[in-house]
């Protein structure tokens, strides 16, 4: 595949606030039923930080950065956008592998798709997740051309990656999640997530989650 430069033109990126302490969130003796054992070391567990409209979560590995999306998965409705930001390796893709592992797709089926636009995976209770890469678009006009429209639905959940591309075509009431690097150069997998809802439905889905990572239903 070609290296990829970074797009020009993105889009301000929600943002959050001040960033908090982690917490352990098991032993490995202590193991509960909804600790993610595929992990495979006892992960530290951050608490998000969030205030009306936006949530700030650092991730200290690739790991948390899917169990993050798998949390997700837990709490997000049908029918919801999810507008995903973020540099090249960011993460943007191993977040969608969680939220398709939480929705009961294989996560190993799961690449961001560059050259075919979109992808569709049945999932469980009826539902099916939609995986949309913006990245060689040029305009919210050529995603539509794509048959974006089509993938929306009230079965649906439709995750976006390099939405700055084609915001246009997205609805007005969307999930939108920045993924960052952490500046720190000695802590080269440490992410930091910023979320916001766009609309009345996904801010209820925002909440949601922010209490999903502080509680006791973090997967």
């Amino acid at each position: 595949m070609p290296q990829r430069s970074p797009p020009s033109g993105t889009a301000s990126p929600p943002t959050g606030s001040p960033s908090a302490p982690g917490r352990r969130a098991c032993s490995r003796a202590t193991w509960p039923a909804n600790c993610p054992k595929r992990v495979g070391f006892c992960a530290l567990r951050p608490s998000p930080r969030s205030r009306e409209n936006a949530l700030r979560w650092p991730s200290p590995s690739p790991d948390a950065t899917r169990a993050a999306g798998r949390c997700l998965a837990a709490v997000v409705g049908e029918g919801c956008v999810i507008a995903l930001f973020g540099p090249l390796g960011a993460g943007k893709t191993a977040f969608v592998k969680g939220l398709a592992d939480g929705l009961g797709v294989d996560p190993l089926q799961v690449a961001s798709p560059s050259f075919v636009i979109a992808a569709e995976y049945p999932a469980s209770r009826g539902r099916r997740l939609a995986h949309v890469d913006c990245y060689r678009l040029d305009g919210a006009a050529a995603l539509d051309h794509a048959g974006f429209q089509d993938l929306l639905g009230p079965d649906s959940v439709v995750a976006v990656e390099w939405a700055d591309r084609a915001l246009g075509a997205l609805p007005a009431d969307r999930l939108e999640i920045r993924i960052d690097r952490s500046r720190d150069e000695a802590a080269q997998t440490q992410r930091v997530l910023h979320a916001k809802g766009s609309g009345p439905a996904s801010r209820e889905i925002l909440a949601r989650w922010s209490d999903a990572l502080t509680g006791d239903q973090w997967p």
